[in-house]
């Protein structure tokens, strides 16, 4: 098997499928509309395929993946794979923050955005056949949430906390990603306002907003189209976005200011700081926080910025044309 990095400036790696024979699968037999048997059943015939040692682990309820991910590390495994959604992931990535050991997806869950953002195959096989085949390792920058969690999509305070906490697993189960659609629209008619204490970096501000959203990734892979903002997980740098939407219509403008080039009066409803190292918020009351599609908890909240500490399995990037 052949690895590379995707910087150049960093000599490629050279691996065999002999060596990398030893692997820890997490996975969560609950996650999107998933069959764990299947799912399992297949996991376990590719490995079986391909001559590698595999454990796999389902997960539970409320149950701690981080010293179950740190324990499979100290057996010096080759790959940590989560199978499962955003949330699953993010708990794996818990474990595996600063390891130089690497960590494969196999998207299973109701939005797989940081599958999406890494293109990573959508279907098992196909995600399989990546880890099996010739890829590149990217190293992301995560996020560390009040000193024990880490997240690598996004953290926010406002309306998207209400539809996660609105969304039982049952619905993302049967519905998927309308789930959260459905929800969000009964949330949207009921948003308000709230005043927040922020500090970014050196700079502290005082605003109201009904949406505060931290950004390490793309939102499904879409790239915002604003002057000088480019999120990327690999920049040395978070994107925070203030939204100051009360209506659905105010929503709209945000959407439409936020995906097209269109200027528009809407703008006014948006704004954006950059952060290099920390976020505080600070709300004049608690108010629930989500990260990578999960509850988290309330304000106040601490985030800091843990440059290129995950090392993660992506497809090769194509050769730039001479």
């Amino acid at each position: 098997m052949s690895v590379s990095t995707n910087k150049k400036e960093q000599p490629a790696e050279q691996k065999t499928q002999a060596q990398e024979k030893r692997v820890f699968v997490v996975l969560n037999p609950v996650a999107g509309t998933t069959d764990a048997s299947t799912a399992k059943q297949t996991i376990t015939q590719y490995c079986q395929d391909h001559g590698w040692e595999c454990d796999i682990h389902e997960t539970k309820k409320n149950e701690d993946l981080r010293h179950l991910v740190q324990d499979a590390l100290k057996k010096q495994v080759d790959i940590v794979i989560a199978a499962g959604g955003d949330g699953t992931v993010s708990q794996v990535v818990s474990g595996m923050v600063n390891s130089h050991t690497p960590m494969g997806i196999l998207p299973a869950g109701t939005g797989n955005n940081l599958a999406r953002n890494l293109s990573i195959p959508m279907d098992l096989p196909g995600a399989l056949d990546l880890l099996g085949g010739e890829y590149d390792i990217q190293e992301l920058d995560v996020m560390e949430v009040n000193q024990d969690k880490y997240y690598v999509l996004n953290v926010s305070v406002g309306v998207s906390s209400l539809v996660m906490r609105k969304t039982p697993r049952e619905q993302k189960r049967r519905f998927g990603f309308l789930a959260y659609l459905w929800n969000a629209a009964g949330s949207i008619r009921s948003s308000d306002m709230h005043r927040f204490f922020v500090k970014v970096d050196d700079r502290s501000v005082k605003l109201s907003a009904s949406e505060l959203m931290i950004a390490n990734c793309k939102f499904m892979g879409l790239q915002p189209q604003l002057d000088q903002v480019e999120i990327d997980p690999e920049d040395g740098r978070l994107d925070v976005f203030i939204m100051r939407t009360q209506t659905f219509r105010d929503y709209l403008g945000v959407a439409a200011a936020f995906l097209t080039r269109r200027k528009s009066e809407e703008e006014q409803n948006l704004d954006y700081i950059e952060a290099h190292n920390f976020i505080r918020i600070e709300s004049e009351f608690p108010l629930p926080a989500q990260a990578d599609g999960e509850e988290i908890g309330t304000t106040p909240l601490e985030i800091r910025l843990l440059p290129k500490s995950l090392r993660i399995i992506v497809p090769q990037k194509a050769p730039a044309a001479s």
